[in-house]
This record gives C-alpha cells, sequence and structure tokens, in this order.
C-alpha cells in the first residue's frame, strides 16, 4: 500500500486541534503512515461525495 485517504475524524488525525486547521504529523495514524512510508491523505470537510467514495472502498 502507497496511498490511504481518509476522513477528517479524530483517529486519523489532528487536524481540527491546531488554529490553522492543519495536520501536525504528530498524530499517531500520521506516524504510522510515515514508518511505513504511506502518503496519507484526508478528504476535504463537508464532502459527502468524497466521504462514500472513502466507505465504499473500505467496505463501511
Amino acid at each position: 500500500m502507497s496511498d490511504v485517504l481518509t476522513d477528517n475524524g479524530a483517529e486519523f488525525t489532528d487536524r481540527f486541534t491546531h488554529r490553522k486547521n492543519k495536520p501536525s504529523g504528530n498524530h499517531s495514524f500520521d506516524m504510522a503512515c510515515i514508518n511505513g512510508h504511506i502518503d496519507h491523505r484526508l478528504t476535504a470537510p463537508a464532502t459527502p461525495k468524497t466521504n462514500g467514495m472513502v466507505e465504499r472502498v473500505n467496505g463501511t
């Protein structure tokens, strides 16, 4: 696996805990992706179409 696309849930990112709404890179999921040489991408906020695509791929 070289890429992973996730929603903006707290289990995947700390994007909304910082003032600039950008991931710090210090979240445990981000660290696991960095260590595994995996590109972690986040869906754009308030885009149900993209979230639906992720859920279909993941089977959730």
